[in-house]
């Protein structure tokens, strides 16, 4: 995922030997041409320490595939669920990926200390969410819906993980927000085939 040009890009085989071999240690590697195209990407930039891969919790279940509740207390209002997902659509289409995935890390840094959310609080809050967002007068994207859905969390003390998700054959890319293993926006069904690569 090159978040600064907001694309995916699939290495070559040369590009992929190149690194393989630097996640294997051996820095003298003889494809050098490949390795200056990675770098002239940016898909390789300098720094120290060892980069942990991305890694999602297995799903056991979905709030979109459980039984409604009633508690009334947990249910945002219509009119923040609506400008919360004008917003993050705002800031998509002005700022580009890499600066609103920046603004919301540190937006969720000043929203801190989280509490720890019961599935029950999660569910009932969400199902709310979703139910708000059939409001909304616009197509459905999956990166604004789950940006305005943590917004939502946030503003209660209520946190989770938004991650970015690839499928290779064929490709598709996709974006989901969940708590532990409870899915926050998808049927289970419909990530399980995605490997995530960025986590928020």
């Amino acid at each position: 995922l090159d978040m600064a040009a907001d694309r995916y890009l699939r290495p070559g085989k040369a590009e992929s030997d190149v690194l393989r071999a630097l996640i294997e240690e051996q820095r003298a590697h003889p494809v050098s041409t490949a390795l200056d195209r990675l770098c002239r990407s940016g898909l390789i930039i300098g720094g120290s320490g060892p980069i942990a891969p991305v890694v999602a919790a297995p799903i056991l279940s979905s709030v979109v595939e459980t039984t409604a509740s009633s508690r009334a207390a947990f249910q945002p209002r219509l009119i923040e669920i609506l400008t919360d997902r004008m917003m993050a659509a705002r800031w998509m289409d002005v700022a580009g990926l890499s600066r609103t995935m920046a603004h919301w890390r540190a937006l969720r840094s000043r929203q801190g200390p989280f509490d720890r959310a019961t599935p029950s609080s999660l569910t009932d809050l969400v199902r709310g969410f979703h139910r708000g967002m059939r409001y909304y007068p616009a197509k459905r994207r999956c990166v604004q819906d789950s940006l305005a859905l943590m917004t939502c969390l946030w503003r209660r003390h209520l946190d989770a993980e938004l991650y970015f998700g690839v499928r290779l054959d064929p490709f598709a890319a996709h974006c989901w927000v969940q708590s532990g293993d409870l899915l926050l926006t998808d049927p289970a069904a419909s990530v399980a085939e995605f490997s995530p690569v960025f986590r928020l």
